[in-house]
């Protein structure tokens, strides 16, 4: 199995927080040029798949979306949107971090947690909730 990676020819040198769909799942993501990236997912995605690279602390976020294209071969091609452009003077993680709290609460997401998105304080405040 070869995924495909595919994005609109003008955003190639986009800095901007993407989606990138498997299907109906998704991966979020950012990158100061969207180009390299894809490159650098579509490589890593594919020698995982082939098994000619292993999980380990680095690449683990790709757990979630090897898992899944494994369970569903038919899958060949991951399409990009660009969520929105980030300016260089705008710290582009922070950015990533709003699109990732908002996008991961539908159990579509495939990033790792959506926890890993939200500050101590906010954890601490859905605890409470959970504990009534």
């Amino acid at each position: 199995m070869t995924i495909k990676i595919t994005f609109r020819p003008k955003d190639r040198f986009a800095r901007c927080i993407y989606k990138i769909s498997f299907g109906e799942r998704f991966y979020i993501g950012a990158a100061d040029w969207l180009e390299r990236r894809m490159r650098s997912h579509k490589s890593t995605i594919n020698r995982l798949l082939a098994g000619t690279l292993q999980m380990n602390e680095k690449n683990d976020y790709y757990c979630h979306i090897i898992t899944h294209l494994q369970k569903y071969p038919e899958i060949v091609e991951g399409i990009v949107t660009v969520l929105e452009e980030v300016p260089r003077d705008v710290y582009i993680f922070d950015v990533e971090k709003k699109w990732k709290r908002q996008l991961s609460r539908d159990g579509m997401c495939l990033n790792t947690t959506e926890l890993q998105y939200y500050t101590e304080a906010e954890i601490d405040e859905l605890q409470r909730q959970l504990d009534g």
